[in-house]
């Protein structure tokens, strides 16, 4: 068995459960949907330690143009969106019956030794697809959503500057008051993260709020 075996096995047990509107792109290893605010991505997280067993885990984000454009306007202006690029997205690592950051039933990472345990794993790959992969994917299609879940629950989520995602959101609605009080309430939950954290909030609120 080889790591392109797996791929090949994913590939044909999602291509008919997400349907046409999905495409997958070989080079990038993900399957992509335009939305109107920009693309969904699931992507197959694949790989070897050994040469003898392999893994697969589920990564997946969406990308809000909007949001993504807007914040390489303030933090690095000469890059483009790509396709790397995400608004909010998930790690099945993180992902499980044991976690301490999201509780499922179904673990998000599976070992594979030989072909059989394709149809072993079958049933728990598709059901995480559908009840957790799928569910994040349409619920964050909405900013507003995109914004409650860093606020309340930024665990379940694999960004690592989640706060500059909610005051990007904040800003598009255009009221200072509402950025002031989303600023203050993010300085809260994050207290605990490291200075350079907090310095990178502050100045992301300084370039929204003095912003022309």
């Amino acid at each position: 068995m080889k790591l392109e075996d797996i791929n090949n096995y994913l590939i044909g047990l999602f291509t008919p459960i997400l349907g046409k509107e999905w495409k997958y792109y070989k080079s990038y290893r993900h399957f992509r949907k335009k939305e109107g605010f920009g693309y969904s991505y699931i992507i197959l997280d694949t790989g070897t330690h050994d040469n003898a067993s392999y893994y697969f885990s589920y990564r997946a984000w969406l990308r809000h143009d909007n949001i993504e454009k807007k914040e390489l306007e303030l933090t690095a202006p000469q890059k483009r969106i790509d396709h790397y690029s995400r608004t909010i997205s998930l790690y099945g690592m993180n992902i499980g019956p044991n976690s301490q950051y999201w509780k499922s039933p179904i673990p998000g990472r599976w070992s594979f030794f030989e072909e059989s345990d394709f149809e072993h794993h079958n049933t728990n790959i598709v059901n995480f697809l559908t009840t957790v992969v799928l569910p994040f994917i349409s619920e964050n299609k909405d900013l507003e959503n995109i914004k409650q879940t860093f606020l309340i629950t930024p665990e379940k989520t694999a960004d690592f500057k989640p706060w500059r995602k909610v005051l990007l959101i904040e800003d598009l609605k255009g009221s200072h008051t509402s950025l002031n009080d989303t600023y203050l309430t993010l300085k809260e939950i994050f207290k605990i993260r490291q200075k350079s954290d907090q310095l990178d909030l502050d100045q992301i609120y300084e370039q929204l709020k003095n912003q022309d």
